[in-house]
């Protein structure tokens, strides 16, 4: 192997190497994929279902 072609090798190695230590430590610093609980707007009552599925077929008088 010539030597260029071994000095490119060990570029391209390092380079993955340091792609991936920084996709672990991004990754670490973002919680591991933890997401926060949704805040909701308004409170939820009981009052507000609707009478019957939505997935019913609509019939009207």
């Amino acid at each position: 192997m010539s030597l260029a072609v071994l000095v490119l090798l060990v570029l391209l190695a390092a380079l993955a190497l340091v792609a991936m230590l920084g996709t672990v430590l991004v990754v670490i610093h973002d919680g591991r994929g933890h997401l926060p609980p949704e805040e909701s707007e308004y409170a939820w009552t009981p009052g507000q279902l609707p009478n019957r599925p939505y997935s019913s077929p609509s019939i009207r008088p």
